[in-house]
């Protein structure tokens, strides 16, 4: 019984370890975002991502606080409007990057 109850617990502390090492592979490095951002995107959207100067919405604005990272990067690669394509220019991380720094402009 005893057995069975340490064996459950180690294959759970597993799994949580397993997850908790996998997902900063997925998750966006903020610090490495925000220099992105200042060579890539700062020109059109502003220091604060207002944008406001240039006739762009600001980040904080429109579905961008709620919209899931996999309906913004197509957004982000293949540009929109006058906004250039950064596909082959930033890698797909530096995108998550880029995009986890943009969601801290609004707080």
């Amino acid at each position: 019984m005893l057995k069975k109850m340490v064996n459950r617990f180690l294959k759970g502390a597993l799994l949580v370890l397993a997850i908790a090492v996998s997902a900063p592979v997925l998750a966006g490095d903020i610090f490495n975002g925000r220099t992105l951002y200042n060579d890539n995107c700062k020109g059109c959207h502003g220091v604060s991502g207002k944008g406001d100067d240039f006739g762009v919405p600001a980040f904080s604005e429109g579905s961008l606080p709620t919209a899931m990272d996999t309906d913004i990067v197509p957004i982000i690669e293949n540009g929109q409007g006058i906004m250039p394509a950064f596909m082959g220019l930033l890698t797909d991380q530096e995108i998550l990057d880029v995009i986890s720094y943009i969601r801290t402009m609004d707080e």
